[in-house]
Order: C-alpha cells, then structure tokens, then sequence
C-alpha cells in the first residue's frame, strides 16, 4: 500500500519515480529474502523437513519462482492450485506456536513466494 501522500500526488513526476522505485525495491526484497531463508535452511540454522527444504532451495533454481518450481508449462488454474497448497503448507508453518523466529521468517518469506505465484496465476 502507497502511502498517503503518494496516493494524492498521483501522476507528479516525483510521484511516478518513487512508485517505480519502490516496486523495484519491493521486487528486490523478496528475492534478498528468499536468499537468506535458503541460507538459513542450508546452514542448519533452521531446521524443517527435507520436502520443505528442498523447496527452499528450489526457490533459488531458476530465474523467477515459477521456473524454479516448474510451474511454466502449467495453466493458471494449476498454477493457482500448485500455489495455494504451497502458500498453505508455509503458513501452517509460520503459525506454529512452538517454532522459533528464525523458522517463522522462513515460513513467512516461502508464503510470500508462494503469494506471488497464486497472485501472477
């Protein structure tokens, strides 16, 4: 969400630049964040079944998360499907009462991947 003062100056030369510049930034963050989630899951400093860490490292396989997961060559409903479950399965995990702040910043950040897929369908 764009905050308020950007909303109103809508269409100003400043406006248009900083939006750009923070969907660049907001693109970018993600990807820093799953880098660091796979660091964490690969050093052992967080620990989660081997399914969910190979999926944390596949998140680094391909050029964008829908190559990674070889989600390309499947319709948007397959995606959605394949995205959903994914999106479910990371947020079970990040809602663990018992998980440390290390394994929920993982979880959050897969959900988010995941959010991104459902969302590009």
């Amino acid at each position: 969400m764009r905050p308020p003062s950007l909303r109103t100056a809508e269409g100003s030369s400043d406006a248009v630049a900083f939006s750009s510049e923070l969907d660049r930034a907001d693109a970018g963050a993600i990807e820093f964040a799953i880098l660091q989630a796979a660091h964490l899951v690969m050093s052992g400093a967080v620990t989660v079944p081997p399914t969910e860490a190979h999926e944390v490292e596949r998140a680094l396989a391909g050029p964008d998360a829908a190559s990674a997961f070889g989600l390309q060559n499947m319709s948007p409903d397959e995606r959605r499907e394949v995205a959903l479950a994914g999106l479910t399965r990371w947020r079970n995990r990040s809602s663990d009462p018992l998980a440390n702040s290390l394994t929920v910043a993982v979880a959050d950040t897969m959900a988010r991947l995941f959010e991104g897929l459902y969302a590009s369908g």
